[in-house]
């Protein structure tokens, strides 16, 4: 066998030489797996977090004069590992983690893919980070809440803390319906307005009260928070294509209609088929279909590359291949998912029109009808919330419209209820009083407590009453409201 490994790694501070090691070996052309001893200089790194050492060799698959090939499934997972990790690159480097969210219907296995990613990156077991499963029965969800995964939750190893890896946020099932309310709640979260541990029954209900602007208006006031970098749709192998809560998703993250659509936030899709451990998707020609029907409906005829076969971590799982999988780690189902992560964090893939605001989707909007005096609806009109000047100007407008409304006041007022009376009058008089003060028979305590206050009553400063006015007109215009606003008070 030539040695290509030492000419291409020696140097290298993180790799040392040892003389030999035991490989397994496989005939590429028998399918035969022998105990063989190479001398060969491989070369030992160390894993990502201090673990055991990992034998590296040129490539994984490295076939000897005697047609064998070594395969070491355990050092390919560490080097995809590390592209992932050069991908994502380092926080003191100012790079930015990517908010992934995981979006579909219930009982797809969202919560177990996040499971099965986090056993990806590590070198130890399984681990359930986010709950997975459904009620037995009615199939009822267990998620009901947007929750979220940084690398500190489902990375156990500490060296990731120096890398930029990404944060999932596991959301609660849509139902496979398209509608204007699904697809505004799925616009709200992926601007990440929808607070964490939130339910989408939350946001349901908001519509049945104030209707479709009475939602967007509440989850305005919300800070970004998680606003999604990376869409992952995830369906199942075993049940029918959800076409019309992907055409949702398709129109919250990818605007179109010309000229409309310039300057909105376009996220890239990705698309995760589970359960695939339940079919034959080689040979079912029913599974087949509905793959092909997946695919196309998320748009990635032609770009495979961002979509993914898996198999999760499960019970199902374990009996098939028959491990435990809160000891031991499949290597197949590892590579595969770390192999979609490759790309799933290539920072190639880039959100057009990143900065853009939630409130900038709706802006331009058409406004709803105003229903004149005398003018009857043929139905039933829903209950819109009440507008104020805030509907229809942006904040800073209307602190600047307070203001002025609270300085113009405060003028007035000072000008009108400034004492009439002449300053040179007022202090001859008071000159006087002061001469007769030590004179017999003259008291007048009033005219002292006045002329005490001469240099008060002639030289009133404007300056406090107009900050005094600006303050109360603007508290009680903007920030009352807005109190009322967020403790329910209509």
């Amino acid at each position: 066998m030539e040695n290509t490994t030492h000419t291409a790694l020696t140097g290298n501070p993180k790799f040392f030489e040892i003389d030999q090691k035991e490989v397994i070996c496989q005939n590429k052309h028998t399918g035969g797996r022998h105990y063989l001893y190479l001398q060969i200089p491989y070369l030992v790194r160390m894993a990502p977090g201090g673990g055991d050492n990992e034998t590296y060799n040129q490539s994984d698959e490295t076939t000897s004069t005697s047609g064998f090939q070594i395969q070491n499934p355990k050092q390919k997972k560490q080097e995809m590992i590390f592209e992932i990790l050069r991908e994502v690159g380092k926080v003191v480097d100012g790079k930015k983690t990517q908010n992934i969210a995981i979006i579909g219907p219930p009982g797809v296995g969202k919560s177990s893919t996040i499971n099965t990613i986090a056993a990806a990156f590590s070198d130890k077991k399984w681990r359930e980070h986010a709950y997975s499963g459904f009620h037995g029965g009615d199939n009822k969800q267990v998620t009901y809440y947007t929750k979220s995964y940084q690398k500190h939750k489902y990375l156990e190893d500490r060296v990731y803390s120096e890398y930029c890896m990404p944060t999932f946020i596991d959301i609660a099932g849509f139902q496979n319906e398209e509608n204007e309310t699904i697809e505004e709640i799925l616009r709200i979260v992926f601007f990440g307005r929808l607070p964490e541990e939130e339910s989408l029954k939350d946001a349901m209900e908001e519509k049945e009260r104030n209707g479709i602007e009475g939602l967007k208006q509440k989850y305005l006031q919300n800070k970004e928070e998680l606003k999604v970098d990376r869409i992952i749709f995830v369906a199942s192998a075993t049940e029918n294509v959800p076409k019309q809560l992907i055409s949702c998703v398709i129109k919250a993250a990818r605007p179109s209609g010309g000229e409309k659509a310039k300057g909105k936030r376009v996220i890239p899709i990705f698309g995760v088929l589970t359960k695939c451990d339940k079919v034959d998707l080689d040979r079912d020609a029913e599974a087949q279909e509905r793959e092909n029907e997946f695919i196309e409906a998320l748009g990635l005829r032609g770009s495979t590359n961002r979509y993914m076969r898996c198999e999760n971590y499960c019970d199902d799982v374990d009996k098939k291949h028959g491990i435990d999988r809160t000891e031991q780690l499949n290597y197949n189902i590892d590579l595969n998912v770390l192999k979609f992560m490759t790309q799933l964090c290539d920072p190639v893939y880039e959100v057009y029109s990143k900065d853009q605001e939630y409130e900038d989707t709706f802006k331009n909007q058409k406004p709803l009808p105003v229903q004149t005096i005398g003018q009857r609806s043929p139905e039933p009109a829903t209950r819109q919330p009440d507008l104020d000047i805030e509907q229809t100007l942006p904040s800073i407008n209307l602190l600047i419209i307070c203001a002025i409304k609270g300085a113009l006041i405060a003028v007035l007022l000072f000008w009108f209820l400034s004492p009439q009376i002449d300053t040179t009058d007022l202090s001859n008089i008071c000159v006087k009083h002061d001469s007769y003060k030590g004179m017999p028979n003259y008291n007048m305590p009033e005219l002292d407590k006045i002329c005490a206050k001469k240099h008060e009553i002639t030289s009133r400063p404007l300056f406090p009453p107009l900050i005094c006015f600006i303050v109360v007109i603007v508290g009680t215009d903007f920030f009352v409201p807005q109190l009322f606003r967020i403790i329910g008070v209509q």
